[in-house]
């Protein structure tokens, strides 16, 4: 909606500066123009009040009639993509990209319009095609890079988007800090995609250079470790990346848990206690840690870990789940039955704790990608 605000109000403040321009106009011209405000008013007024009918028929009209203000013709276009209309959107901004004599810079921007379109209707390959030539004919534009480069992101076109990177890089469309954390991300990506295809060295090549952009890229000491793992070597080297993950981003450790389980079972305990004794409200390492006693068959040391997480965030279904689990395993401990009844009187609980901070997509996982808007380490937990 914030979009379409600002479209219309661009759109309105065009249409006055041409009324105002036009009253030196001839009689005739007055008339034609008239025509296209009424036109384009209510235009305006239909978008605005949700009435979609008759919208592409008032486009079609005052397209015949004035072929000059091919500005507003964008514009109308986008107005017209941002409530939905994607397909006659698509429509105006072809009907102005056929007009003879267009300037680069403005060919860019209408390009750029239509791959929005494109990617928008999900036609991604086109969109593709459509921005990378809306890119060629303007490549200073800060706006197309951005969207360009979101693009790519929804594609996994990394090596383009590092590309695309450098740019806004030198055009100062990324501060430093952003663009290091950004291309460290890409580099992680382009990791994953070489461990994919087994091409080893280049995994590892790239992981470490995530990291040297960006210590805190916590998916990168994951991939490290797991690529070791993969690699046949000696487990104290994966155990090594993903400690380095617990020192470098504790509140990321819960996702190197398992593996560090597997590959050094004898220090899992003293692990999970140095974490705590940082973060005592580290529920999800108290979880592991409460799976580990069960696995030992150490309830008494198991159940309080349970109910120390389970204060610290009452409203995660997955605790609970863990100590319903513990009490089927263990039906005799009625006094545990007790503590746990008591813990969640008045309790609400719900099954996806994490959520973007950029557009509000909830999960039940924790992911570093999103989605829906493609952004990385966005998602954080939810609380009431």
């Amino acid at each position: 909606m914030p979009y379409v605000i600002f479209f219309t109000v661009v759109l309105i403040g065009i249409l006055i500066g041409l009324m105002l321009r036009g009253k030196t106009a001839q009689q005739t011209d007055k008339r034609e123009s008239d025509s296209f405000y009424m036109k384009s008013v209510r235009i305006i007024d239909s978008l605005q009040s949700g009435e979609g009918a008759g919208v592409e028929n008032l486009l079609a009209a005052i397209m015949e009639e004035d072929s000059e203000k091919k500005e507003i013709y964008v514009i109308f276009g986008n107005v017209l993509r941002e409530k939905g209309y994607i397909a006659e959107a698509i429509k105006v901004h072809k009907s102005v990209l056929h007009r003879p004599n267009l300037q680069d810079k403005f060919k860019g921007w209408a390009l750029a319009s239509l791959a929005e379109d494109f990617r928008l209707a999900g036609m991604l390959e086109r969109a593709v095609r459509t921005y990378r030539d809306a890119f060629n004919l303007n490549p200073g534009d800060a706006s197309l890079l951005k969207r360009y480069a979101h693009l790519c992101k929804q594609v996994s076109d990394y090596e383009k988007l590092l590309s695309l990177m450098d740019v806004m890089a030198k055009s100062k469309v990324l501060n430093d800090e952003k663009y290091r954390m950004e291309v460290a991300f890409v580099y992680n990506e382009l990791g994953e995609q070489a461990m994919k295809n087994r091409e080893f060295g280049k995994a590892e090549t790239n992981f470490r250079k995530s990291l040297k952009l960006n210590s805190k890229v916590y998916p990168a000491y994951l991939n490290l470790a797991r690529l070791s793992v993969e690699k046949g070597e000696k487990p104290n080297i994966a155990q090594k990346h993903l400690e380095e993950l617990f020192r470098q981003v504790p509140d990321k450790a819960f996702l190197g848990m398992d593996l560090y389980l597997q590959i050094s079972p004898h220090q899992f305990e003293e692990l999970c206690h140095s974490l705590l004794n940082r973060n005592a409200d580290d529920w999800r390492t108290r979880l592991h840690l409460s799976r580990y006693f069960v696995q030992q068959d150490r309830p008494d040391a198991a159940f309080p870990e349970l109910i120390e997480a389970m204060k610290s965030m009452p409203h995660v279904l997955l605790i609970h789940q863990e100590i319903w689990k513990f009490l089927m395993q263990y039906p005799k401990r009625r006094d545990d039955l007790k503590q746990y009844a008591i813990q969640t009187d008045r309790i609400m609980v719900f099954n996806a704790p994490f959520m973007c901070v950029d557009c509000r997509y909830k999960s039940s996982e924790f992911l570093w990608k999103c989605p829906s808007c493609f952004g990385w380490n966005t998602f954080v937990e939810s609380k009431i």
